[in-house]
């Protein structure tokens, strides 16, 4: 998306004026964040979540405490600005539901499946511990790949969003914070309720994980009022600062009582990725490169774990082994090239609407 904000002070006023339609409704301190959160993403990707991924970082190293703060925002963050943009334009009449499932599996879904497809041959093919086997890729179609887990799991949020809005369950506050503190509470015991042993089939936990970030993205467009409370505003920041300070607390093992305080579903994951929402209205940073990155978000998310791997295995076959270089180079490919895939692609139909979920239009 090429679009171009300009700026007038017209009578003392500081006037934003966009100039694509595409992106009305949309702010550029959103955009901003929107930029931010899938530099976090990839950061936290090439880093990888444990001692067997990514970087292979030690865990008592720098980069896995860098993860370990990262893991906090990165998918709520992203999450809640999904939730955001959805409510612009909400679903309010069941007679397009049909067509708006179909975008979003067209968007979300055919993507997932031929990147992942990709990704999965790529690992098939190389040699070493971390190879596929090759008679195992038709699971892609029933069990999420990697760090596509993601995609059918907001394609779960919209739809059932979507049949929420349908029948009028989110028009209150009320009934909103209703739902979100259900889900929170589902996501938190979510072992307890459905047992580890069942596959994610789909990628249904992941939905279960990220709903309550998806509703409070709404919540924060639809009852805006409320949320630019200077009060809220206040109390929603401060909340993000002690969460922040906990967060770092338990690292260093100040308080906690071991690995269980860090986990994503732990109470203090959740209220963490909850109140990063407060980084939305009062954040008054506008920065224009980072809403150009944002602008490619999703192409990003797409790409930049295929080209950091790449990257890591071939710095790991010339000998390098510094981390600060392996990260650095993974970093700046996962970026760069995804935005670059997201050029060439989206030059032909047929690979825009493969690879990026681009609309064929006709004539």
């Amino acid at each position: 998306m090429n679009y171009l904000w300009c700026e007038l002070k017209l009578c003392g006023l500081h006037v934003t004026i966009l100039k694509n339609n595409t992106m009305a409704g949309r702010s550029p301190y959103v955009e901003t964040i929107r930029g931010f959160a899938i530099l976090l993403v990839v950061a936290g990707h090439v880093i990888g979540d444990s001692v067997s991924g990514g970087m292979k970082a030690a865990d008592d190293s720098f980069w896995r405490y860098l993860y370990f703060n990262i893991d906090k925002l990165q998918m709520p963050l992203f999450t809640i600005i999904s939730g955001w943009v959805y409510a612009i334009r909400p679903l309010t009449e069941m007679g397009n539901f049909r067509q708006f499932v179909s975008q979003k599996a067209q968007r979300l879904l055919i993507p997932m499946l031929a990147v992942a497809f990709v990704y999965y041959l790529i690992k098939a093919v190389m040699p070493g511990e971390a190879s596929e086997p090759l008679n195992r890729i038709w699971t892609l179609l029933i069990v999420p790949y990697n760090v596509y887990w993601f995609l059918p799991s907001l394609f779960w949020l919209f739809v059932v969003c979507a049949l929420l809005d349908i029948f009028k369950c989110m028009d209150k506050f009320v009934h909103l914070m209703i739902f979100l503190i259900t889900s929170a509470f589902l996501y938190r015991y979510q072992s307890m309720i459905i047992p580890d042993s069942i596959p994610n089939y789909f990628s249904f936990k992941g939905a279960i994980y990220l709903l309550p970030f998806f509703l409070i993205g709404i919540g924060m467009q639809r009852f805006k009022e409320l949320f630019s409370n200077k009060y809220v505003m206040t109390a929603l920041l401060c909340s993000f600062v002690v969460c922040m300070i906990l967060v770092q607390l338990v690292w260093f093992q100040v308080i906690g009582n071991g690995y269980s305080e860090h986990e994503r579903n732990s109470w203090l994951g959740i209220c963490t990725g909850l109140a990063s929402v407060a980084l939305f209205y009062n954040n008054r940073v506008k920065l224009s490169s980072f809403v150009w990155i944002g602008s490619f978000a999703y192409s990003i998310y797409l790409f930049h774990s295929i080209i950091k791997g790449i990257s890591q295995s071939v710095l790991l076959k010339l000998g390098v082994h510094s981390d600060w270089i392996i990260f650095v180079c993974g970093f700046t490919a996962g970026v760069l090239l995804s935005i670059l895939a997201d050029k060439i692609l989206s030059r032909w139909k047929i690979t825009g609407y493969i690879f990026l979920g681009k609309p064929i239009k006709k004539g």
